[in-house]
């Protein structure tokens, strides 16, 4: 009995643990975080969303899926970015990344001067192979850098700093400008379009980086060459394994079938970005308060990870539901009649953006653990699995053979990092009841 007694009391306080610690930490200090980047995700995935509506609208599907294939690249790179100095940043305690954030800055405006280049190098080779609007995806391209290779680092510094609320003052002018330009979408070219949104977004990362700190050069320098050190083969390596099941597949559906195919593929996945984008705002508070809130101990760790893992688990869940049952009135709200022979291509999106979220506290304990090397493995088999299935199922079922090989390869690589990882995140029998034990002495004493 008092065994039992003792399991349910410990399953109550794990459970309160889980609930308190998500809304706002110990402390409630979280809490506002929390609500300021959840607006300021919602604002800035309202943003997407309008601007691949209007593009879908008011261009030719040439043009959206030269849009689509600049936004593949630039997210493939940004994945590699990430893990080179953005989440190791992003997990440094708040006392620690502001001392450090002049140095952060100058190695973040040293990176974006090394993509940038091979971004639309990139970009130039795959559309004038794999369509003919090349010139739009260049300049898609462009704008999809400057984007989102700035948006996380941004958004994180501010935060170090204290300023959380700027990356919603930062979303909000970024809607403006984006509901401008939808507006006047029929009277103005695809190219003066795009180029009025790289202009906005110079500027507003400008005054972001400028606001933060001076840059501190030969610091920033350091810096890069030890994360690179450190970081750059796993995660390169980690953002092609990422690329083969994640964004490959698109590519291979643009050069096998016809425009309209990738066109629904682009349109009907940007719906679920609100999810994914959401589920982001949520991880960036999950890493930035992850050490102070388990103070580094394995339990605390573990906590944490399933704190996430639920929570993400649980948004994702009510967003398939509801992407399920009324999956043909939501496109018939965002796009008309125009994709309507492809609504069943959104339920497969969501249970994608499920698995990506709750990649992303696996992503956190590879970083702590520093365990690159079998991630890195589990991600190589993943993207082989996502390619060969890409290059046997889009040209006999187009966009839905695209997605499903998108989807399995995603849930094959978080099977193999969990599975990877399985010390840190499961606990052992043995472990459980050596801690039982011992609570029950120290009760006793």
């Amino acid at each position: 009995m008092t065994i039992a007694k003792s399991a349910a009391r410990g399953a109550f306080v794990r459970g309160k643990r889980l609930i308190v610690g998500w809304a706002g930490g110990k402390d409630g200090r979280a809490l506002p975080l929390r609500l300021s980047l959840f607006l300021d995700q919602i604002v800035f995935s309202a943003s997407n969303f309008l601007l691949t509506i209007s593009i879908a609208h008011a261009y030719s599907n040439s043009a959206l899926a030269a849009y689509g294939i600049a936004l593949s690249l630039a997210l493939s790179v940004q994945s590699a970015q990430r893990g080179i100095y953005i989440v190791p940043f992003a997990l440094l305690s708040t006392r620690t990344a502001r001392k450090v954030v002049a140095g952060r800055v100058a190695e973040h405006i040293i990176m974006l001067a090394i993509l940038f280049p091979f971004l639309v190098i990139a970009a130039s080779i795959l559309s004038s192979t794999a369509m003919e609007s090349a010139p739009d995806a260049v300049m898609a391209s462009v704008l999809c850098g400057l984007l989102y290779f700035g948006l996380e680092f941004e958004r994180m510094a501010l935060i170090k700093c204290g300023r959380i609320w700027a990356p919603l003052i930062c979303s909000s002018l970024y809607l403006v400008t984006v509901s401008l330009i939808a507006l006047f979408a029929s009277r103005i070219s695809f190219a003066t379009a795009i180029t009025i949104l790289c202009a906005f977004c110079v500027i507003k990362s400008t005054l972001v980086l400028l606001f933060v700190a001076r840059p501190h050069w030969g610091w920033g320098y350091r810096m890069l060459k030890r994360d690179l050190k450190i970081y750059a083969p796993w995660s390169i390596m980690g953002a092609l394994y990422y690329s083969g099941y994640n964004q490959a597949p698109f590519l291979i559906l643009a050069a096998t079938r016809e425009p309209a195919q990738a066109a629904a593929f682009v349109a009907i996945r940007s719906l679920t970005q609100p999810l994914q984008i959401i589920i982001r705002s949520l991880d960036i508070v999950d890493k930035h308060s992850l050490k102070d809130e388990s103070a580094g101990t394995p339990n605390g760790i573990r906590e944490a990870f399933w704190r996430t893992f639920i929570s993400y688990s649980c948004i994702g869940l009510a967003a398939i539901i509801v992407m399920t049952a009324f999956r043909q009135p939501i496109l018939h709200l965002a796009y008309g009649q125009k994709f309507q022979d492809f609504s069943l291509l959104l339920p497969l999106w969501g249970l994608f953006s499920v698995i990506l979220a709750i990649t992303l506290p696996v992503e956190s304990l590879v970083n702590i653990s520093r365990r690159f090397n079998s991630n890195t493995l589990w991600r190589l088999l993943s993207a082989l699995l996502g390619v060969t299935l890409a290059f046997a199922l889009c040209p006999l079922w187009g966009s839905y053979g695209a997605a499903l090989a998108t989807v399995l390869g995603a849930l094959f690589a978080l099977i193999g990092s969990m599975y990877a990882l399985r010390d840190m995140i499961f606990r052992s029998a043995a472990g459980a009841a050596e801690t039982l034990k011992r609570k029950q002495v120290e009760r006793i004493v």
